[in-house]
């Protein structure tokens, strides 16, 4: 909470400074707020009718609904963070009992942890359920040492 107050204080400062005026550019920055948390859990009750109107007539409307996009790059992201982490600490001093550990499969159960979590954060809906199904299908397959992806 201090973090986003700052980053207020810090915005103000810079607005005063150029002459604009509170009323002008603190809506916009609700607004900005508003749309990264419903694009991070679906929840589009925040977002001010204009502002949703807006976005049906530029077609992005659909950006704001948790898909199959969503959940693969946060597996992706963390699937591939853990095991590039876990094989730079294997070649440090520190890392030297993780010789012989299969890394992709720890990498991997962490992607579905995480992947869990973001269904759990986003309200678990239909379309969330799906794309965590799928993504735990793949995982699965990097687990039982099969091919992840048939293609």
């Amino acid at each position: 909470m201090a973090g986003l107050l700052a980053v207020g204080l810090y915005l103000n400062h810079i607005a005063v400074s150029v002459g604009v005026s509170t009323s002008v550019w603190l809506p916009v920055v609700c607004a900005i707020v508003v749309v990264a948390a419903a694009l991070m859990t679906g929840d589009r009750s925040g977002i001010a009718e204009a502002t949703n109107q807006l976005m049906r007539d530029s077609n992005l409307y659909h950006i704001v609904s948790i898909s199959g996009l969503h959940m693969s790059m946060v597996a992706g992201f963390v699937y591939a963070a853990l095991r590039l982490a876990l094989a730079g600490l294997m070649a440090s001093p520190v890392g030297r009992g993780l010789a012989g550990w299969p890394l992709h499969k720890v990498a991997a159960l962490g992607a579905l942890a995480a992947a869990g979590a973001y269904l759990w954060l986003s309200g678990g809906g239909v379309p969330t359920e799906r794309a965590f199904l799928m993504v735990a299908v793949m995982l699965g397959a990097i687990l039982l040492d099969r091919r992840a992806l048939s293609l």
